[in-house]
């Protein structure tokens, strides 16, 4: 691999490291951005240097378009978890029944079922806890909320496969 691809490769997923970070923190200073940006270039530092060649493959101005467009869903889906946990919290008529549950993921790309896991992770009221050859063992707050397994993943898969054709 050339050292500009290299480079790209670097300042592309240090950004996307630094955006997940403002996400995070916002509303924050002009100090938080200077330390996220130094944590974001340093982490993906390392992890180039671990994981050595790097497929660039993901670095397409479709895939950022699309990732820029899974984003936003994301922080949605996040957002909705977040009020579902709550009303199970405050409303105790609502049932919690926690239980673990086999979503299909229709993806073969290893970094698809990663990003599927850590969106569903991300998610409150869930847990990715095993990654399979083709499908995720998820924790529930409420199993019978989930007799459809589809939900579980609901629409991250659409972008997702974007993301990996």
């Amino acid at each position: 691999m050339s050292k500009l691809r290299k480079l790209l490769a670097f300042i592309f997923y240090s950004f996307l490291l630094f955006i997940v970070y403002v996400m995070m923190i916002f509303p924050s200073t002009g100090y938080d951005y200077i330390v996220g940006a130094i944590i974001s270039s340093a982490i993906m530092f390392i992890s180039l240097k671990t994981a050595g060649n790097i497929s660039l493959r993901y670095f397409s101005l479709r895939n950022i378009i699309w990732i820029l467009a899974y984003l936003p869903y994301l922080f949605y889906k996040i957002i909705q978890a977040n009020l579902d946990v709550a009303l199970r919290v405050l409303n105790p008529k609502l049932p919690i029944n926690p239980g673990f549950i086999k979503v299909n993921c229709d993806s073969k790309d290893n970094l698809v079922k990663l990003m599927l896991a850590n969106s569903i992770t991300l998610t409150p009221g869930t847990l990715s806890c095993e990654i399979k050859e083709d499908y995720l063992i998820v924790h529930t707050i409420d199993e019978s909320a989930y007799k459809d397994r589809e939900k579980v993943k609901s629409n991250f898969m659409h972008y997702l496969k974007e993301i990996e054709e």
